[in-house]
């Protein structure tokens, strides 16, 4: 089972991650403020590893959580955030319980 788990990890990180910044590329979208979305992959990644143990699912909340954190931060100024390291260190912070408390309702495992 861990070698089918790493594989999937492994699929999603090199097929989903350039895959989706391709996608962006095709669109038009100007990649400078949008390249936190790897991390997103990373995220994606640990949920394909799977649902089944609380860790993946948090660190996987906790890596989508903080890529939306830094591609908001870094259109602070479309957005009109005026201090957004301090906004980015404020959510930084709070992804810690709410991906705690999302991976724990979210995961099969009840430990």
């Amino acid at each position: 089972m861990a070698g089918r788990g790493r594989a999937l990890v492994l699929f999603t990180l090199l097929v989903g991650g350039p895959g989706v910044l391709l996608l962006l590329l095709g669109l038009g979208v100007e990649l400078g403020k949008w390249w936190p979305l790897l991390f997103t992959a990373i995220g994606l990644a640990s949920f394909a590893r799977g649902l089944n143990e609380t860790g993946h699912v948090v660190f996987g909340f906790l890596f989508t959580g903080w890529s939306a954190l830094a591609i908001v931060c870094l259109h602070h100024v479309e957005i009109g955030i005026p201090h957004p390291w301090l906004f980015f260190l404020g959510g930084f912070i709070l992804c810690f319980p709410l991906a705690w408390l999302l991976g724990r309702l979210v995961s099969t495992d009840r430990k």
